[in-house]
């Protein structure tokens, strides 16, 4: 294993680009649906652009259809001297006075060296699509008589077709005149209104639509990642495991993945569409005015420092928190495990403690992302706040110098709240992908543990035909230096039996694992009628060898699952005939028989029940090799008598090997071996070995003198 899983706590990578490499592969299968995904956010990202747009509209054309950027002249002996100097789009001449474009009026001003005296005025614009629609008999009434107050707005200043009426002259005249010459605003407004609802029931399909699109493929990628990732955990080989605690491996297939669930829904698309939303509000401001549009960059480049400040100490801080959650998840597994244990020896409070020790850690952690996020989330939205005010200060003093028109403010105000939304988003997510990252990172730690290698490179295509096992000069370490099996050397015929005995941690278990392919030697050899295993697949050694261990796991099913390993079609005659043939007769006692329905770990049988149905579970697949690895070590002498009868039965034409803790339970084996400190100590039939007056001699002697005893 690269790294311990206590490493794992203290030592993660920082790979942000490689990280987010990985994790978009995954989602590489939806392409098309995240495609589609894209085009629906455009249409989003169109929809939020244009709303202001139509209200700018609404207001500059038809609430306030207003132009308060001229001003008339006051000596009208100068009028020959200015519009020299202003260009023919931005002056007129109306009605025997001159009108100049304010900023180019006070251009004209600074060139001549003197200032230059006019009067503010303020027109209303009716445009040609207005004058059209109230008729030229309607603007008759205003153009003709000794007193015209409505005139025919000159170009180029104005486009053709436009009248101006004085603002002043409007506001005179009787409330039925106003209604009537103002009845295009009216309708351009309701026009209007009916756009921009459309633009807003288009958007709520498009969004429910989109939503919908991206919940499909989170869950799609996050199926394949809890997949994969489940797949990958059970072809680790047995070394992780001896390390790696069951409750942090849960998190990561559940809450880790929960994590990015929650980004591939919620922020991977929404990380596009508001970049692109950003893009485009950025281009359409600019266009309308270019010195409020710097004004809001100048704030976000503000937003930005912060984030990049900050994203650092949240990522690290998340990363804790997910390593503390893990040590929650890997403590409250293994008390479950063990509550019988705690309870039994009353350190109910101590267990509670430790408990308390790291629950409180997780919590510490988290209150600092509190913290961090707390600085992190007002920030923007003060900032955000701050470049509102800023639009309303330079805004409206440019519309008091009548350089631009209410409708553009109000339109950048909307798009100060959309400019900054994306980075806001950011901000609500940023929690979601800090998270992800963090859980990315220890998911992929997982994934990047190198799989146990099923078929060998040097596998020939042949299986063996007899299965003898032959050791010969194995060397065995778990951790480097410190060697466990030292020169182990034997051989089992076919269809013979062989006994290990010997003290605890001698290495009698470690010699069982090396026939199967637990772990991988640092030399030697273990054949298999002749055959390397380390040359053999996998699934050929796994179905070829039973296990039937001290510690029987017993899964949450009914009988017939445990025996047949939950197989989608069991051969349940099989299986009852195992039963009977291994003289079982307590299964046909229970409620359905092979269908009464066990608990997790079966709390709802005696050992010796689970043992029996562990040897019915070897029998079933019909093994040529059998280990039995302290089977009765912990049966009653009434439970041991049935099951020695079990034994006999099953080891019947099957090379074994049998590790033994009640030494009376091997004498009818072919060969005892004696395991001390790694090594073969002593070699020989259980009368050979009594006689040698060995080591063996002792423990059985030791033995018996216990069971007189009791």
């Amino acid at each position: 294993m690269s790294e311990s899983i206590t490493q794992e706590e203290v030592k993660e990578r920082s790979f942000d680009v490689t990280l987010m490499r990985r994790m978009l592969h995954f989602a590489k299968p939806q392409a098309w649906l995240l495609l589609i995904a894209f085009v629906l956010v455009c249409v989003l990202n169109t929809g939020d652009i244009l709303k202001p747009l139509i209200v700018r509209s609404a207001i500059d054309q038809y609430i306030d259809p207003t132009s308060s950027r001229f001003v008339q002249l006051a000596a009208a002996e100068d009028a020959k001297l200015v519009d020299s100097l202003v260009p023919p789009g931005a002056r007129f001449a109306l009605d025997g006075r001159s009108y100049y474009d304010k900023t180019e009026f006070a251009h004209a001003g600074r060139v001549l060296g003197r200032s230059l005296s006019g009067t503010q005025v303020s027109f209303y614009v009716i445009t040609p699509d207005k004058a059209a629609q109230l008729g030229a008999e309607a603007l008759a009434l205003y153009t003709g008589g000794a007193s015209p107050v409505l005139f025919a707005a000159p170009g180029p200043a104005f486009a053709e077709g436009s009248f101006l009426m004085n603002v002043e002259d409007l506001q005179r005249l009787p409330a039925g005149e106003i209604e009537r010459l103002r009845s295009p605003d009216r309708a351009g407004i309701r026009r209007l209104s009916l756009i921009f609802l459309a633009v807003v029931a288009v958007m709520l399909v498009v969004a429910y639509c989109n939503r919908l699109l991206l919940e499909l493929v989170g869950q799609r990628v996050v199926y394949d990642i809890r997949v994969q990732l489940f797949g990958h955990i059970e072809r680790l080989p047995f070394s992780y495991f001896d390390k790696a605690p069951s409750g942090r491996l849960t998190t990561r297939v559940t809450n880790d993945i929960a994590a990015l669930a929650d980004m591939y829904v919620n922020s991977l698309v929404n990380l596009a569409k508001d970049s692109l939303l950003l893009v485009g509000v950025l281009a359409t401001m600019f266009t309308l005015n270019v010195f409020l549009t710097w004004i809001l960059v100048g704030v976000l480049t503000a937003v930005i420092i912060i984030t990049a400040t900050l994203r650092i100490p949240m990522r690290d801080t998340h990363r804790m928190a997910r390593t503390r959650l893990a040590r929650i998840n890997a403590f409250i597994a293994e008390r479950l495990q063990g509550v019988r244990i705690v309870q039994l020896f009353a350190i109910e409070e101590k267990e509670k403690e430790k408990f308390d020790v790291i629950n409180r850690d997780f919590t510490r952690i988290r209150l600092r992302l509190v913290h961090l996020n707390g600085i992190f989330r007002p920030l923007v939205a003060a900032l955000s706040t701050f470049a509102i005010a800023l639009l309303l200060y330079f805004g409206g003093d440019r519309i008091l110098g009548g350089t631009l028109s209410f409708g553009t403010l109000i339109t950048f105000t909307f798009y100060a709240a959309i400019f900054f939304r994306p980075v806001q988003e950011l901000a609500e997510q940023f929690d979601t992908i800090q998270s992800a990252m963090a859980s990315a990172e220890k998911i992929f730690h997982v994934m990047d543990e190198p799989e146990e290698v099923y078929t060998p490179d040097t596998f020939g295509g042949q299986l063996p035909s007899s299965f003898d096992i032959e050791f010969q000069d194995v060397h065995l370490s778990y951790n480097k230096g410190e060697e466990i099996l030292k020169g182990i050397s034997f051989k089992v015929e076919q269809g013979g039996s062989v006994a290990l005995v010997g003290s605890t941690g001698a290495g009698k278990t470690s010699i069982t694992g090396l026939v199967p392919r637990f772990y991988d030697l640092d030399s030697g050899h273990v054949l298999l009628g002749g055959m390397d295993v380390s040359t053999l697949p996998v699934a050929f050694l796994r179905h070829s060898v039973a296990f039937v261990m001290q510690d029987v796991f017993i899964f949450s099913g009914s009988v017939l699952d445990n025996i047949a390993l939950f197989e989608e079609h069991p051969d349940e005659q099989r299986a009852a005939e195992i039963v009977d043939y291994l003289g079982m007769g307590f299964v046909k006692g229970l409620e359905g028989g092979l269908h009464y329905h066990l608990y997790e770990r079966g709390n709802n049988l005696s050992s010796g029940q689970r043992q029996l149905i562990s040897f019915a579970r070897a029998l079933y697949f019909d093994p040529k090799v059998l280990i039995l690895d302290e089977a009765t070590s912990n049966i009653d002498t009434e439970s041991e008598a049935v099951i020695q009868a079990a034994i006999r039965k099953i080891l019947k034409g099957r090379t074994s090997i049998i590790v033994a803790h009640r030494l009376s339970t091997i004498r009818t084996v072919d060969r005892i071996l004696v395991v001390q400190k790694g090594r073969i100590s002593e070699s020989g039939t259980h009368e050979e070995l009594l006689a040698k007056g060995g080591i063996y001699q002792s423990l059985y002697e030791l033995q018996s003198l216990s069971e007189e005893r009791t």
